[in-house]
């Protein structure tokens, strides 16, 4: 059996504009989220659906309004999605030997999500996707 070990080297990007006339990019096209967060699938999917309604409302009323805001509607979403899946590789991710501060950070992050219940309650509903739209 042969073992081996490596690191993984997690990585995000936004493409900005996330349309071009009329070409409109989603999911993995227009972005990648790190998988810290769980957030890729679910926003590639918020992305087509956005799609689907503005061709819906082109082809079906001649409305061109929802495809023009296309990028304007979907890139705070990705921005916000992409700095919670940095921020929770943040809380995973700190180990001693990247030094005490950043292991401190971790230990507060956590001791806040534990004990604040106001700070809970946001990180839940922002995981599973209803607090994005938060500030």
């Amino acid at each position: 059996m042969v073992r081996s070990r490596g690191t993984l080297q997690l990585h995000s990007y936004v493409t900005e504009p996330m349309q071009y006339v009329r070409v409109f990019l989603a999911g993995d096209a227009a972005h990648i989220v790190t998988p810290a967060g769980g957030k890729g699938m679910n926003l590639a999917l918020q992305d087509a659906d956005e799609l689907v309604a503005g061709l819906l409302d082109h082809y079906g009323r001649g409305d061109d309004q929802r495809l023009g805001a296309y990028t304007t509607t979907r890139l705070p979403q990705a921005w916000r999605a992409v700095e919670f899946s940095h921020w929770m590789l943040d809380l995973l991710l700190a180990r001693p030997a990247e030094g005490r501060f950043r292991e401190g950070l971790r230990d507060a992050r956590l001791a806040r999500l534990m004990e604040g219940k106001t700070f809970a309650r946001h990180f839940a509903a922002t995981y599973v996707g209803r607090g994005l739209d938060a500030s």
